[in-house]
């Protein structure tokens, strides 16, 4: 945690006040100088490291769980942490006498957690009793938990070594695993941040996220993860994970060593629909049609190979499904004519796995490029669906991508687990509330509706203004097609019948019908003035509502 600017004018401020009235004016400007001086050197040192959010302590020593710790307050009330496991969140705010700003930053804390029942916040102060209760009748709380500690013996018990900077802020979660720590004054932005992390159900260690996960994230084990795809550069700074990318950090200019060891693509192999015999009738399974081939990719390969790469007649096209967010993308890897070549990057961004382009070193989230040469830059969507298995298997010829290997058992969901529960692996930059967080949901444009609300078929117009049609298409798949044809949006009735036209500058009331026009379910005009019309599909997105409200 790095002190602002503003921030340490305020430290500089009430530092050279309280020192004026202890020594005078030149030893208050020389002292407050050094310690500005101080939290810039800190400040510094933050910014070498990955985690953004410690600095060059090491938190491993850190630990309540399984230990009895027990203490007394300022008003002789007794606590001991191990009962509040399950119960409570904790912070635990350490700080040394003579600490000008400290009772600000408790007051922000407080002011954090003003309506938050489930955390439990402990300050404790290296001083005496008496001097512990006239700094604790500073604080706007006043129920606030202050303990005096001389003899160190709490801070020992917890792993915290005396020596280390002033003030220390521990943050644990209801199971008492350290999810983050500061070693320097932090902002209200900062604090912010940090109690996000234990009021939201954030997964924060690799034996949690090998648990939720079936074992795999990212298509690759969390055990070889650790010593692969290992960022080389130290500006490529985290967030509350190793794994989890925050693109403000990220350089412009990006290169091959950057992520070196990361894990391969894989290039699919076909078998026809009607000679294979282990995908169960209700398993999930995408599927594309493209110039009247269809590729159907099962949900649970594409779990342990989340990124392919593969060619649709001429056309190089990549295929990448999350697993944390349930979304799926397939693009063409054209850009400028330029053929691009991707490997998983090992790192996420948004809880969505990310892609490297080792053609042109950019850092990629689903289409979009966040980082590198390339960054900004987006990747044509080719439409993808999704239904169960049995819908698909008459589609004679359809190619089905096969298992890649024997080894797996790929008629196991490996995500059943995570599925099913509210956990999010890594923190988001923005919460929506519309729906729970793993709600299915389409995207268009920029509008956010729920799967299970959809009244097949429904027509609308999305905030940015594109007419849509929403329904089925004969295989149970969800297709969105956009109404509009030239400079005319056109109505359906149940039948796939056109009941009215309405030119965009014409008044609704001023409708025009064409009951005689008819078109297949596919929306192909078969009857009509409009004989011949094909409504475009629109490539939206499908997935979890936490991600796609980003």
């Amino acid at each position: 945690m790095h002190v602002k600017t503003k921030f340490g004018k305020k430290i500089l401020k009430k530092a050279s006040g309280f020192l004026i009235k202890k020594v005078g004016l030149v030893f208050a400007i020389i002292v407050a100088l050094g310690f500005l001086a101080y939290s810039y050197s800190a400040s510094s040192n933050n910014k070498s490291k990955d985690n953004s959010t410690s600095n060059s302590q090491s938190t491993n020593g850190f630990n309540i769980a399984g230990k009895s710790i027990t203490f007394t307050d300022i008003n002789n009330n007794k606590y001991e942490l191990a009962t509040l496991k399950g119960k409570k969140n904790i912070i635990l705010y350490y700080y040394k006498t003579d600490c000008p700003v400290c009772a600000d930053e408790i007051n922000l804390i407080n002011r954090n957690i003003s309506d938050i029942t489930n955390i439990f916040p402990v300050y404790i102060l290296q001083d005496s009793v008496e001097y512990v209760k006239s700094f604790a009748a500073k604080i706007e709380d006043k129920s606030s938990v202050f303990v005096s500690d001389t003899q160190l013996s709490l801070y020992q018990s917890i792993g915290v070594d005396p020596a280390l900077s002033n003030p220390i802020t521990l943050y644990f979660n209801k199971n008492q695993d350290l999810v983050n720590s500061s070693f320097a004054y932090s902002t209200d932005e900062e604090i912010t941040s940090n109690i996000n992390l234990l009021t939201k159900n954030y997964l924060t260690t690799t034996k949690d996220i090998v648990k939720i996960s079936g074992g795999y994230i990212f298509g690759i084990e969390p055990a070889k993860l650790q010593n692969s795809c290992i960022l080389s550069d130290p500006n490529m700074k985290f967030t509350s994970n190793p794994w989890d990318i925050n693109v403000d950090n990220l350089k412009i200019s990006l290169n091959k060593d950057d992520f070196a060891g990361c894990i391969d693509k894989i290039y699919p192999k076909y078998t026809k629909i009607q000679d294979q015999n282990w995908i169960k009738d209700q398993d999930e399974v995408y599927y594309v049609e493209f110039n009247g081939a269809v590729y159907v990719y099962p949900k649970n390969i594409l779990i342990q190979h989340p990124y392919l790469e593969d060619y649709y007649g001429y056309l190089p096209v990549g295929i990448v499904y999350d697993g944390l967010t349930d979304t799926i993308n397939v693009f063409s890897r054209l850009i400028d004519n330029s053929e691009k070549k991707f490997v998983i990057s090992g790192r996420a961004y948004n809880n969505h796995l990310t892609l490297f382009d080792i053609t042109n070193f950019s850092l990629w989230n689903g289409k979009i490029a966040i980082g590198g040469s390339l960054n900004g830059y987006r990747l044509l969507q080719i439409p993808v669906r999704k239904t169960i298995f049995t819908n698909v298997a008459s589609i004679r010829d359809a190619n089905v991508f096969t298992k890649p290997t024997i080894i797996i058992d790929y008629s196991v969901d490996g995500l059943a687990e995570y599925r099913k529960n509210n956990v999010i692996v890594f923190q988001l930059n923005k919460n929506a509330t519309q729906y729970p967080i793993k709600e299915e949901v389409i995207k268009i444009d920029n509008d956010i509706i729920s799967v299970k609300d959809i009244k097949f078929p429904q027509e609308g117009k999305t905030s940015f203004g594109t007419p849509y049609l929403i329904t089925k298409d004969p295989y149970g798949g969800i297709v969105v097609y956009n109404r509009k044809i030239k400079d005319t949006v056109y109505q359906f009735t149940q039948s796939n019948e056109i009941i009215n036209e309405m030119p965009e500058n014409v008044n609704s009331a001023k409708k025009i019908t064409y009951s005689s026009s008819k078109w297949s379910s596919t929306y192909i005009c078969t009857e009509g003035k409009l004989k011949g019309s094909v409504l475009q599909e629109i490539a939206v997105d499908r997935g979890y509502y936490f991600y796609l409200s980003q």
